[in-house]
């Protein structure tokens, strides 16, 4: 599944923290960010993470139009 790179910054500016502070909160490596701004597939369990970092349902963060 994909991570929409504006839904992700969109959630992180909404928690007032960065998307490096995000990925860390979520305990989850810091390549994902890579992987997000690239447009490139993550796992669900990295999803799950990001979203309960954001406080955010997990799909507020997915690309739905793959």
């Amino acid at each position: 599944m994909r991570i929409n790179y504006q839904k992700f910054f969109i959630a992180c500016a909404t928690a007032k923290m960065t998307m490096s502070a995000a990925v860390e909160k979520a305990g989850v490596s810091c390549f994902i960010l890579s992987s997000i701004k690239q447009g490139k597939n993550v796992n669900a369990t990295t999803v799950g993470k990001l979203a309960a970092a954001l406080g955010v349902p997990v799909e507020d963060l997915l690309d739905l139009e793959q």
